[in-house]
C-alpha cells in the first residue's frame, strides 16, 4: 500500500507536466482490453482472490507506464519503480499465505500424531493397571514412565490451542489397524499382555519420532519417556 501510495504521487507529478486539469479526472470505466478488472468488487472476494487481483491492477499499470514514451519529468519511471515495487510485495503476500496454509496442513497432520501417541498410551497404561503380576517392579515402573508420557503429550498439544486435540481417537491410527486387537483388557496371559503393551509403546515412538513439530521440547520429552517405557517392558518380559 506504502509502494501504491508512493506510485499515485508520482503519477499525480507526472500529469501536472501538460497543464491540462483534465488529466487529473481518474476515468470512471476500463480500457476495452482490460474489461476483465471490472469484475472486481471490493469486499466481495476472499483474501487471497483480493491480493491476487490487486497485483492483476499494478501489473496492467506497469504496462501501460512502460508502454508509454514521455519522461514526464522523470515521475513516469519512478512510478514503474514503485508499483514493481509492490508487485514484488504482493507475490510475497501470496507466498506467505500459501506457506501458512502448508504449514496449517503440516501442523493438523503433526497434531493427529500425537492424538493417536497419547492413545497408545492410555490404552497401555490400562494394560497395565490390569495385570496382576509384579515382574520384579518393572511393570509399575513403565507405567511411571507412560503417565510421565502422556503429561508431556498434553502439555505438547497444548500448544496449538486446539480443544479438539484433548479429545482421544476412539480406535488406532489408520495403518495400525492390529493394535485393535491387541486392546482386550484383562483377556491375556501376562507375557502376552506385556508384550502387546510394548507394542503400542513402538508405535507411539514411531508416531512422535517421524514428527517434525518441537512443541516446546514436550515431543523429545515424551519420546524419551517411551523409550524408558519400553526397555522396562523387555526386561518384565525377561523377568518372566
Amino acid at each position: 500500500m506504502n509502494d501504491i501510495g508512493q506510485a499515485r504521487t508520482d503519477l499525480t507529478a507526472a500529469l501536472r507536466f501538460d497543464h491540462n486539469p483534465g488529466n487529473a479526472v481518474i476515468p470512471t470505466g476500463f480500457r476495452p482490453e482490460d474489461a476483465d478488472l471490472a469484475a472486481f468488487v471490493r469486499g466481495q472476494a476472499a483474501s487471497n482472490e483480493s491480493i491476487e487481483v490487486a497485483k492483476r491492477y499494478v501489473e496492467r499499470s506497469i504496462d501501460m507506464l512502460q508502454n508509454d514514451s514521455p519522461d514526464y519529468g522523470g515521475y513516469r519511471v519512478k512510478a514503474i519503480d514503485a508499483l514493481q515495487s509492490a508487485r514484488k510485495e504482493l507475490a510475497a503476500a501470496l507466498e506467505f499465505r500459501a506457506h501458512e496454509s502448508r504449514s496449517s496442513e503440516v501442523m493438523t497432520e503433526s497434531d493427529e500424531n500425537l492424538r493417536f501417541a497419547r492413545l497408545y498410551v492410555e490404552r497401555s497404561n490400562d494394560m497395565l493397571s490390569h495385570d496382576q503380576r509384579d515382574y520384579g517392579g518393572h511393570r509399575v515402573t513403565a507405567m511411571n514412565d507412560l503417565s510421565q508420557a502422556r503429561s508431556d503429550l498434553n502439555s505438547a498439544l497444548k500448544f496449538d490451542k486446539n480443544h479438539e486435540d484433548a479429545v482421544l481417537p476412539t480406535s488406532a491410527m489408520p495403518g495400525d489397524e492390529d493394535l485393535e486387537a491387541f486392546f482386550v483388557r484383562g483377556q491375556f496371559a501376562s507375557n502376552e499382555n506385556i508384550e502387546y503393551v510394548r507394542r503400542y509403546a513402538e508405535r507411539a515412538i514411531d508416531l512422535l519420532q517421524n514428527d517434525s513439530h518441537d512443541y516446546h521440547g514436550f515431543r523429545a520429552k515424551a519420546i524419551d519417556d517411551l523409550q524408558r517405557a519400553r526397555d522396562q517392558l523387555v526386561e518384565a518380559l525377561r523377568f518372566r
